[in-house]
């Protein structure tokens, strides 16, 4: 095992304004990397990538869970990704210390601890982080990408066209 790897990587949600841990992947003592889904509802693109590996963005490689270390780190690698995000939850808790053991068996109810944890970022620094402001509505596709182009939401305003006949003598 490497020390500079990370060993639990969180996968969030933040599709619905809020951000909610739906998946972890957690390295095991011998070096394999543990899946445990939090929402099933949620958690779809975290278990391909268990399943399937992680794309490597240089290269177009995957990389297979199977890998341990280099797994967890490729899941930290920058993704274009506006709805989900991977947090380094190294410092965390270990599981045993919860009372969850690792496994790939997803949790009974979409309302589990998952919904209490607190807003954290993503793991792209540069990536814009969106927080309702007020109760909890989420933004509309268009506001989003209002909100991402640097424009406040809304509805836009456009300027009446000149009037064709006051240009003309």
């Amino acid at each position: 095992m490497s020390e500079d790897a990370p060993t639990r990587v969180g996968f969030w949600s933040y599709a619905t304004g809020v951000g909610r841990k739906v998946a972890e992947f957690t390295r095991q003592p011998d070096g394999s990397v543990a899946f445990r889904v939090l929402d099933r509802s949620w958690a779809g693109p975290a278990q391909d990538y268990y399943d399937n590996g992680v794309p490597v963005l240089a290269g177009g490689a995957r990389i297979p869970a199977t890998v341990g270390d280099e797994f967890l780190r490729a899941l930290l690698q920058p993704f274009r990704m506006t709805y989900y995000g991977f947090l380094d939850e190294s410092d965390a808790l270990p599981a045993a210390a919860s009372g969850a053991a690792p496994d790939r068996q997803a949790a009974d109810s979409a309302g589990d601890q998952a919904s209490d944890l607190p807003l954290t970022g993503v793991s792209d620094p540069d990536a814009v982080q969106l927080r309702p402001i007020g109760p909890a509505r989420g933004l509309s596709v268009e506001d989003a990408y209002r909100v991402l182009s640097g424009l406040p939401p809304g509805p836009v305003e456009v300027p009446p066209l000149p009037d064709e006949r006051r240009d003309r003598p």
